[in-house]
């Protein structure tokens, strides 16, 4: 399973255990890459899962699933879509630890599903307000590496740059 889409436009093919993130500049623009992101995961059978703060979750799934017809109902339960605050700080505070753990099971129950790949989208600015653990971002970026290589995941964290700024990145 080489040489797989991202979806997104002028980026070439990733391998499973792929790890990047993504700097855009706007909702606009981060839907650009979210959205064919996740789009191309249903249309090759992945297993998806978005984790976004910015926007409704049911008006993610009904951007990306598209119009209801032929295989919507497999393409419905294709996809999860979390509030990021929800996954990143499920117990008040950002744990590396946790989250790592969550990554895992949640690619192990796309595995247990039938399905041969997770594909994950995480908006990141849930640290902005500084929650508990936060600290520990620049840590969980580096073990995300680590991590994935022994995923069958591509794994996609998006920062918005009009956000974080250029000295945080």
């Amino acid at each position: 399973m080489n040489g797989l889409s991202l979806g997104i436009p002028g980026v070439g093919a990733v391998s499973p255990g792929t790890h990047f993130c993504t700097l855009y500049s706007g909702p606009a623009e981060r839907d650009r890459l979210l959205f064919p992101f996740l789009q191309e995961g249903l249309r090759c059978g992945d297993k998806c899962l978005c984790l976004i703060d910015d926007v409704e979750p049911a008006l993610v799934r009904d951007l990306a699933l598209g119009q209801p017809g032929r295989d919507y109902s497999r393409r419905s339960a294709q996809l999860d879509v979390e509030r990021t605050s929800d996954a990143y700080l499920r117990s008040g505070e950002f744990s590396v630890a946790d989250m790592m753990s969550f990554l895992c099971e949640s690619a192990d129950a796309a595995i247990a599903d039938d399905f041969d790949l997770l594909r994950a989208a995480g908006e990141m600015s849930w640290v902005l307000p500084g929650p508990p653990g936060w600290e520990d971002l620049f840590r969980y970026e580096s073990a995300l590496n680590h991590a994935v290589e022994q995923m069958p995941a591509i794994l996609m964290c998006l920062y918005d740059l009009q956000k974080f700024g250029a000295q945080m990145l």
